[in-house]
């Protein structure tokens, strides 16, 4: 009977900190759980053969153009400052905690 492969835990402070190694890893056929506080969220697994079952290719992001129009203020909500006279006065004063 086959040994089990070797699954390691990793945390999400790992991934972001050096996915390169995860990459790596995977390139290799390592299969990683991915952790959040000690709890399981989700297992990374390579593909087979580098594609995914059902997918032939993930399209682009497309930001669309900017729009030469104004912008419609008026859908927003009035909201009245209770910290601060004014706007100027409130950003100073989040600027100073900065």
């Amino acid at each position: 009977m086959a040994e089990p492969e070797q699954v390691e835990r990793i945390g999400i402070g790992e991934l972001r900190q050096n996915p390169s190694k995860i990459v790596a890893g995977l390139k290799r056929g390592k299969t990683y759980v991915l952790t959040e506080y000690k709890r399981d969220l989700a297992i990374i697994t390579p593909t087979a053969h580098g594609t995914v079952a059902g997918v032939t290719s993930v399209p682009p992001t497309t930001i669309p153009a900017k729009s030469d129009r104004p912008v419609d203020v008026s859908v927003f909500a009035h909201h009245t400052l209770t910290t601060a006279n004014t706007i100027d006065d409130l950003l100073d004063d989040l600027k100073g905690m900065w």
